[in-house]
C-alpha cells in the first residue's frame, strides 16, 4: 500500500510517483461512487490513442477510508500541468482536488 509522505498540491511528473487523495465516506452503507481523474493531453506512443481522463465507478463503504490514486507508469505519462480528482455520488461533485505536476521536482510548502 502507498505510504503519505508529504502532503502537498505540487506533484513531480516522474516515472513512479504516485499522488492522489483518502476520503472517508460517511454513513454505514455502501453507495456507488465514479471517480474521475482529468489530466492534460497525453498519447500512448505505442497505439495513438490520446487520453484525457481516466473514470471509474465503485461501490464504497460508509465509514471507511477509501484512497484514490494514480501513479505515472510510462514516460508519455509524465504530462505537466493540472492534474484533478473528482469524486461523483450520481451527478453531484462530492469532493475535489487539483494537483500541479511539474516537469522538475518542486519546492514543497
Amino acid at each position: 500500500n502507498p505510504e503519505l509522505l508529504i502532503q502537498t498540491n505540487k506533484v513531480p511528473a516522474v516515472l513512479g510517483t504516485v499522488f492522489g487523495i483518502r476520503a472517508r465516506l460517511f454513513g454505514d452503507s455502501s453507495e456507488l461512487y465514479t471517480y474521475k481523474w482529468s489530466f492534460p493531453e497525453m498519447r500512448n506512443p505505442a497505439d495513438g490513442r490520446v487520453w484525457t481522463e481516466m473514470i471509474a465507478t465503485q461501490e464504497l463503504e460508509g465509514g471507511e477510508v477509501h484512497p484514490f490514486l494514480v501513479r505515472i507508469n510510462n514516460d508519455w505519462e509524465a504530462v505537466p500541468g493540472d492534474w484533478t480528482i473528482q469524486m461523483l455520488n450520481g451527478e453531484r461533485v462530492v469532493l475535489e482536488k487539483t494537483f500541479r505536476v511539474h516537469a522538475s521536482a518542486p519546492q514543497y510548502d
